[in-house]
């Protein structure tokens, strides 16, 4: 945490504890972009929208889930933790960047952009989250003024 809280205060932001369950990841995304959509709902877009665009996805996939297909039915459990591509896919679906502030110093920001195909200009904000441990995933909100 000593890494993360300056580097949102910095931004007017703070963390938001979620969950570490396998769904941690789509939690983060909807509670930071302000949408009230089941988390279950929002995997099974992202898996939907990720079969539907294999060909854009398909040759970022690791061998050791067997295939792309295996690789859509694992990410559809919710016991299953998001990962770079279901990030990606998010982006797509939302029309926003999703920018993830890590606790890592070797990067300690990064961020993902719906397809450059769609103009920038009608793109929504961006949507920041916070990866901690290179495992678990949080949601972010704008901080807080104490009075």
């Amino acid at each position: 945490m000593a890494k993360i809280v300056p580097r949102l205060s910095a931004l007017g932001m703070e963390r938001v504890e979620t969950a570490g369950d396998g769904s941690c990841q789509f939690l983060s995304i909807l509670f930071s972009a302000g949408l009230p959509v089941d988390v279950q709902e929002f995997r099974a877009q992202i898996v939907s929208y990720l079969r539907r665009q294999q060909t854009l996805f398909e040759d970022k996939i690791a061998s050791c889930f067997g295939g792309y297909s295996q690789y859509l039915d694992s990410m559809s459990r919710p016991d299953t933790y998001g990962d770079e591509l279901t990030i990606h896919a998010a982006s797509h679906l939302l029309l926003r960047p999703i920018v993830v502030h890590s606790d890592s110093d070797l990067e300690p920001e990064r961020r993902f952009d719906p397809p450059r195909v769609i103009s920038s200009d009608l793109w929504g904000a961006p949507v920041h989250i916070v990866h901690l441990g290179q495992v678990h995933f949080e949601a972010t909100a704008e901080k807080q003024v104490s009075l």
